[in-house]
């Protein structure tokens, strides 16, 4: 309803996360997708993060323009098998996405990157130096690279890592070769 918008200040946000309507409910994706393709008009700009339960309702959430979508059951699916085969994967897991220790999973956009080529191998031994660990780049918001090789860095990039603090993208640059 148009007053639960109003209430949330909806046409002011800048962020919102949208959760599922149930776990048992199997309209939930499709009322997370109307409520996502609701929001963006409301707020132009506006960056959603909405749960999905079913990675084959994809589909759904095509038109969203500035949404991630957390496939919620896909993810605890995914850690239960990779914690079976390694053990500890979990526990890490929670870890650093819940702060339970000194150091988080965050992300920085690229903006500006060095002149010339730069390879993310050499990158991530530079930011090691600053504890800064670094551990995937997503690449055009969805390729996923864990393995850098010759993969250079490139303007938009983001780039996901484990550090106790969440640095800007000036400071990131401050550590890597000049």
């Amino acid at each position: 309803e148009e007053e639960t918008y109003v209430r949330a200040n909806a046409r002011e946000a800048r962020q919102a996360i949208v959760l599922s309507t149930g776990y048992d409910d199997s309209s939930s994706d499709s009322v997370i997708a109307s409520t996502v393709s609701i929001l963006e008009p409301l707020s132009p700009g506006i960056r959603t993060v909405a749960e999905s339960l079913n990675v084959e309702h994809a589909l759904l959430f095509k038109a969203a323009k500035n949404a991630s979508i957390v496939h919620t059951f896909q993810i605890s699916s995914n850690l239960l098998v990779q914690e079976a085969q390694d053990p500890g994967v979990n526990e890490l897991t929670y870890a650093i996405t819940s702060n339970k220790v000194e150091g988080t999973l965050v992300s920085t956009r690229v903006d500006n990157a060095p002149p010339g080529a730069l390879s993310y191998s050499d990158a991530a031994k530079s930011l090691l130096d600053h504890d800064v660990n670094l551990v995937g780049v997503l690449r055009d918001d969805e390729e996923v690279h864990v393995r850098f090789g010759d993969l250079n860095m490139l303007d938009g990039d983001r780039l996901l890592y484990v550090s106790t603090d969440r640095h800007d993208w000036p400071t990131i640059r401050s550590f890597l070769p000049q």
